[in-house]
């Protein structure tokens, strides 16, 4: 079952955008079976190195849209990214290191970062590009 459900409250009405988190909510499911199912560590990390490496793919993808359309808030949404890519990659790091409590960390928080971040910064977003798309028309 998953933890996350992809649905119209969590689109923020870009395409391009929409899939990215779709996939990532896709990913985070995943991870957060595996460990739920008590999956191999081995299964585990590679789902995690998916995810993180998927998530820091997506915050290049936004914010090149971001510079490209010149959208007024990017530096504080970059330093929305930055934050979350350094908390998650320190919990990874101590994941590889061994301590296998990370996943009961790190998957709760990247729930609550990614629908927070979603609903309030990237819905902003998208209502910038989707304005900044209809005055090209």
């Amino acid at each position: 079952m998953p933890i996350i459900t992809w649905g119209k409250a969590l689109s923020v009405g870009y395409p391009a955008i929409d899939d990215d988190h779709q996939k990532l909510i896709a990913l985070f499911n995943a991870a957060h079976g595996a460990v739920k199912q008590t999956s191999p560590r081995q299964a585990v990390e590679t789902i995690l190195t998916e995810l993180i490496d998927y998530t820091n793919w997506h915050f290049d993808h936004e914010e090149a849209l971001m510079e490209e359309h010149g959208y007024d808030r990017i530096e504080a949404h970059k330093l929305e990214h930055q934050e979350l890519a350094a908390n998650a990659r320190q919990l990874y790091v101590q994941y590889l290191a061994g301590d296998d409590t990370v996943p009961e960390v790190l998957l709760p928080f990247l729930r609550n970062w990614l629908t927070d971040h979603i609903l309030r910064s990237d819905k902003q977003l998208g209502d910038f590009l989707n304005g900044y798309q209809r005055q090209e028309l």
